[in-house]
C-alpha cells in the first residue's frame, strides 16, 4: 500500500518510528533567502511519496526483493520526481536499497535528495567515518578532517540564531546510530555520502524564527 517499510524489528527492538521515505527538503539557510520562495512555490516543503506499483521481484531462502515505482509530489502540481526503488532484505539482516529518479524539467534545483529515516526514542549514540568533528558541507569543510568520530544526536545540532539546515557531514563512508544497548543501524553506500542525525525535523527548523521555538521530537 505504502511502498515502504512500516516497521523493522530485530530481536524485539523496533528500528523505525515511521516509514523511511525519500525527501528533497531541508531547512533553508541564510544563503537560500533568494531561492527559498521558488522552492516553496513549487511545494518542495510539503511533498509526499506516492507508490504506483509494488511487487515482489525475487524471493529465495536468503533474500527477498521488493520493487516500487514512486513519485514525490504535492497538490495541484505535477510530481517533482518520479523514480523506481528496489529493497533487498537479506537473511543476515542487511538491507540493500537501489534507486533512480528523474526530476521534472523546468523546476528549481532541488535543496537535496535523500532518504529520511526516523528512529524510535533512545537512539542517541552516533559514530561515523567522515569529515568532522563539527558540521561539514561540500562548500564548508576546510576546518574539518577525515576520521572516525563518536558523538550524540544532540551534540550534532548547531544552534544558529535563526534555525536552519545544520549538522550534516559530507564525505561520510559509514554511519551508525545506536541505543544504550548497542542496537541500531549502520548506513553505508557504494561511494561517500552526506548524513545528519537530528532531533528537529526540517519542517520545524524552517518554521522557527528563534532557537527557543524548537521542540525536540524525542526521536
Amino acid at each position: 500500500i505504502y511502498g515502504a517499510f512500516t516497521d523493522i524489528e530485530v530481536n524485539g527492538t523496533s528500528l523505525a518510528a515511521g516509514m523511511p521515505v525519500f525527501s528533497v527538503w531541508r531547512a533553508p539557510t541564510d544563503n537560500d533567502r533568494n531561492i527559498r520562495n521558488a522552492w516553496q512555490e513549487e511545494g518542495y516543503d510539503r511533498l509526499s511519496m506516492r507508490p504506483y506499483k509494488v511487487e515482489v521481484a525475487a524471493c529465495g531462502p536468503d533474500r527477498v526483493t521488493l520493487q516500487v515505482a514512486w513519485s514525490l509530489g504535492g497538490y495541484i502540481r505535477k510530481p517533482v520526481l518520479r523514480g523506481n526503488v528496489s529493497w533487498t532484505v537479506f537473511g543476515n539482516g542487511e538491507i540493500l536499497m537501489e534507486t533512480d529518479a528523474v526530476v521534472r524539467e523546468g523546476v528549481p534545483f532541488l535543496p537535496r535528495f535523500g532518504l529520511r529515516w526516523t528512529l524510535p526514542e533512545g537512539f542517541e549514540q552516533v559514530s561515523f567515518f567522515g569529515y568532522g568533528p563539527h558540521e561539514s558541507y561540500q562548500d564548508k569543510k576546510q576546518s574539518t578532517w577525515m576520521s572516525r568520530f563518536d558523538t550524540t544526536v544532540g551534540a550534532m545540532h548547531e544552534p544558529y540564531l535563526k534555525p536552519q539546515e545544520n549538522g550534516s557531514h559530507v564525505g561520510t563512508e559509514w554511519a551508525c546510530v545506536r541505543n544504550e544497548l548497542g542496537e541500531g543501524l549502520k548506513f553505508t553506500a557504494d561511494g561517500s555520502f552526506s548524513f545528519q542525525a537530528a532531533h528537529y525535523p526540517p519542517e520545524q527548523l524552517s518554521a522557527a524564527m528563534h532557537p527557543h521555538e524548537l521542540e525536540t521530537i524525542g526521536e
